[in-house]
């Protein structure tokens, strides 16, 4: 069985995107137990879910990017090396 974690409660941030320039906002929320990593586009007229799944990669040029229905999010490697190193 593979240890799992999530986080104990909400933690936000804002800042500049590392690639972009643009202002970002992130919010991590805990997630029930079997879930994974699923990242979610609310800055959109209709919210977009992509879990962080290689078969949603859709780039690696200096950063990962995943996509789904024509919405994506970079370097998320970045938020999952936060969360994994508790």
């Amino acid at each position: 069985m593979k240890h799992q974690r999530t986080l104990k409660h909400a933690v936000y941030a804002q800042g500049i995107g590392v690639h972009s320039g643009k202002p970002v906002k992130v919010t991590l929320r805990p997630a029930p137990s079997n879930t994974g990593i699923i990242f979610q586009r609310v800055d959109l007229p209709e919210p977009v879910s992509i879990p962080a799944l290689s078969r949603y990669v859709t780039d690696t040029a200096m950063c990962t990017t995943i996509g789904k229905d024509g919405a994506s999010i970079s370097t998320i490697e970045v938020c999952i090396g936060w969360v994994a190193s508790g």
